[in-house]
């Protein structure tokens, strides 16, 4: 093959291989269209469809198989690598180009590490993306009939005031959603692609488990990437994410690093490139160093010769804690040494910017504040372009306001990182500053990338905004992001003095516990005590109180928690009747789980009276968790009619409230009185009905007990195999929690579970274990229910004896 034509195969090979152009080669962005909305090459925000007209493009030639077929016809499926660069997204960039070109709608929505952990962020950009090339008119349609998106998309105009609390609007914005993409699916299929799930917040997977759960009879379809890697927050986004290929609900495509042979051929092709030779100690070197990772492979085949020699990689000490190989540290300076002066100035204010596409708006007046000398529009053009030409980074769409907008974005992450890590600290402080700036000119909803830049700049305004994320965070049930900024925020305002840090740890606490971290929680709260005391602040001090007596006994520990309240009552002569009600109500609470049925009766007359006279927006809540705590009683008491009443207005009420958690406890306690009077079928039913409830809210120690009553209810209508995992599932839940108040509920079930499919000594196993964690709180709806068991179990054991001659 003559020279030429033997580089133009290679250059031609390479485009394969990345899906890019090669080093060197300029790339222009095709006009976007209407049918695909989705790049030739993969971004993490842009949405042009040079994809949907080139359907016979191939996907990646060396060491990947032809997998984007797999990725057809599924409900949902991922592609899982073991880290970045080795081809998750340009898979999922085949599917979708090929799905664009058969007519499919196709979202893509990406996480992005500078906008924090922001509530629900890869759908808001999967959506905007799309809304922004929507005419007015169908924009404000769409707003029109799914006014609950604009919590999710203020693009579409202002956001209505809230008229429920926020489990119910977290439903409404579920719903929202999912009305949305049924009206698209009406016109064609949807296909909604999201890319790095593994670092999505907790929101962004409940959401998708919704969407994924009712997809089946729809004509929507996801795909997916992760990283097998921990999670970042130690929370339970790995754990969600498992879920979904444990339960079936969606495929799993693996992909592997590449092999040496495969590695090899890389390197050899990048030499045909560069119209040189490549040695075999350079390509062992080369694999060596890329330990299989196509983009690191690719970033050291390209070098010249003489940029393939390595000193070794250590651990590079960046902010985030990623390790930088001094190899590809030492390329990219090589790199970057090439490009105009002024070019490396913008590309060190584009890397401090985190990770994804940053909008040319933003860029612009950042460059212009934080620079010395300062650089022009222009000039950062100029800057911008030469930076793409030599394949650092590359031009990209992005959505600002509602509207696509120009952006550039690294073509690698760890490209980002060493360009930031050559900042001085005080510069990099400077450009977090005026990026925050920048984007409260162009988005001044914008409060997680707001908080995310003040926060790295150290700047005074930080507390403000991260107070404001937080709260955002909480409403929308995104417990994990809001702990996140609560955190930052109380460690900042410590170190002030500042003395509504108390305040704030009293909502952080809030949010613990309902996440379920009840010893953080208790200790948030014990914290916020001592100071709220020594500050003589009586109202914060009784509300401290009563959420740590709570807490307290979420962990198994009812009767410390009544202590406290025991005390807190001796002061109740100057709480409002807010306090009073609260206070009796919380007293109710735990005298029941405490197996104290008088002194529960006694609080809950006392909570009656002092709420007798609240608005109804403070009564209602009040009133459905004190109505589900009699009705329970009455159930234990063997009362079931007052109890089928009771439950019945403790229903009423919380769905008059508008709180799911609420709705989801009295659920429970109908499901029960259902299944006592042998309506097997209705008990199931309700219980379901509470799981679907429990899922929207976040607290894992009520979904434990929620799916452990689903499963006495499976149980009994003969779906042992159903209950048997439902029981086992819900244990496994409440011990990752440790010993909280729901660990005996879930073993007890397990327990009736196990007996009832013959398994008499795993069993009595389970009634132990169960036994154990019931400790002294003297729950009465776990002991009576050990008792039956413990009954049933003996006369099975001596059933063979008493039958024999």
């Amino acid at each position: 093959m003559p020279g030429g034509a033997h580089r133009r195969a290679g250059r031609k090979t390479l485009r394969r291989v990345r899906g890019t152009a090669p080093f060197g080669a300029r790339r222009h962005r095709p006009a976007p269209t209407r049918p695909g909305r989705y790049p030739a090459t993969v971004t993490a925000r842009g949405h042009t469809a040079a994809s949907a007209t080139a359907p016979d493009r191939p996907s990646a030639a060396v060491g990947s198989p032809h997998r984007a077929r797999h990725l057809d016809h599924r409900q949902c499926a991922g592609a899982r690598p073991g880290g970045g660069g080795i081809g998750k997204t340009r898979l999922v960039a085949e599917a979708a180009r090929r799905a664009a070109g058969s007519g499919v709608t196709v979202l893509w929505g990406a996480v992005h590490e500078a906008e924090g952990h922001t509530p629900y962020g890869v759908f808001a950009e999967a959506l905007d993306s799309y809304l922004a090339a929507c005419p007015l008119e169908e924009r404000a349609a769409i707003g029109a009939e799914h006014p609950a998106l604009t919590a999710l998309l203020p693009s579409l105009g202002a956001q209505p005031p809230a008229v429920g609390s926020p489990e119910e609007e977290r439903a409404r914005l579920f719903r929202a959603v999912s009305g949305m993409l049924t009206d698209l699916a009406a016109v064609r299929p949807v296909l909604v692609a999201l890319d790095d799930l593994h670092t999505a917040d907790p929101g962004s997977l409940s959401l998708l488990h919704h969407l994924v759960r009712t997809a089946h009879p729809r004509r929507w379809r996801f795909i997916g990437t992760r990283r097998d890697e921990p999670a970042r927050t130690g929370g339970g986004e790995a754990y969600a994410l498992d879920a979904f290929i444990s339960r079936r609900m969606a495929v799993e495509i693996d992909l592997l690093r590449l092999g040496r042979a495969h590695c090899d051929e890389l390197a050899a092709l990048a030499a045909r490139e560069q119209a040189c030779g490549s040695k075999d100690a350079e390509a062992s070197r080369i694999f060596e160093l890329s330990l299989g990772n196509p983009l690191f492979a690719l970033e050291l085949a390209a070098g010249r010769p003489s940029e393939r020699h390595s000193h070794g990689v250590r651990a590079g000490a960046t902010r985030k804690g990623v390790e930088i190989p001094d190899r590809i540290r030492g390329l990219v300076a090589q790199r970057l040494a090439r490009l105009p002066v002024d070019a490396r100035r913008a590309l060190s204010a584009l890397a401090v910017a985190g990770r994804g596409t940053v909008a040319l708006a933003e860029l612009e007046p950042v460059v212009a504040r934080a620079l010395h000398p300062p650089l022009g529009s222009p000039a950062v053009i100029a800057a911008l372009d030469a930076a793409v030409e030599a394949g650092v980074v590359d031009e990209r769409d992005s959505v600002v306001a509602g509207r696509p907008s120009p952006g550039y974005a690294f073509r690698h992450p760890l490209v980002r990182l060493a360009c930031a890590d050559q900042l001085s600290n005080g510069a990099r402080r400077l450009l977090h500053s005026a990026y925050a700036d920048a984007v409260l000119e162009v988005r001044p909803d914008a409060v997680d990338t707001v908080a995310y830049h003040l926060s790295l700049a150290d700047d005074n305004r930080a507390p403000e905004f991260l107070r404001r994320a937080a709260q955002r965070a909480a409403a929308l049930y995104a417990n994990d992001t809001a702990c996140g900024y609560y955190e930052e925020l109380i460690t900042r305002l410590d170190a002030t003095g500042d003395p509504t840090a108390s305040l704030a740890r009293l909502d952080w606490a809030d949010v613990l516990r309902r996440a379920a971290h009840y010893s953080e929680a208790e200790d948030v709260l014990r914290r916020a005590h001592r100071d709220l005391r020594d500050a003589g602040d009586s109202p914060g001090v009784r509300r401290a109180t009563v959420s740590l007596a709570e807490v307290l006994g979420r962990s198994g520990r009812p009767e410390e928690g009544l202590t406290a309240l025991t005390e807190l009552a001796e002061t109740v002569a100057t709480a409002t009747a807010e306090e009073r009600a609260t206070l009796y109500v919380s007293t109710a609470a735990l005298s029941f789980h405490a197996g104290r049925p008088a002194d529960a009766a006694h609080a809950a007359d006392r909570a009656e009276d002092a709420m007798a006279h609240l608005p109804e927006r403070v009564r209602f809540p009040l009133q459905a968790r004190l109505l589900t705590v009699r009705s329970a009683s009455l159930l234990v008491a063997e009362r079931p009619r007052d109890a089928r009443l009771t439950a019945g207005r403790a229903l009423e009420a919380a769905t008059r409230a508008g709180d799911v958690a609420l709705q989801s406890s009295a659920l429970s306690v109908v499901g029960e009185l259902a299944r006592k009077e042998g309506r097997l079928e209705a008990a199931r039913d309700h219980a379901r009905q509470a799981v679907a409830l429990t899922r929207r809210i976040g607290d894992p120690s009520v979904l434990a007990f929620d799916q452990s009553n689903l499963a006495g209810a499976e149980l009994l209508v003969g779906a042992h195999q159903r209950a048997d995992a439902l029981a086992e599932s819900a244990v496994a839940l409440a011990r990752t929690l440790g010993a909280t108040w729901c660990l005996p509920y879930t073993l007890v079930t397990l327990a009736e579970v196990r007996l009832h499919t013959g398994r008499l000594d795993e069993a009595e196993t389970s009634l132990a274990e169960c036994a154990n964690a019931l400790g002294d709180s003297g729950d009465p709806q776990v002991g009576a229910g050990m008792r039956r068991l413990a009954a049933e179990l003996v006369q099975l054991r001596e059933a063979p004896v008493t039958s024999t001659p």
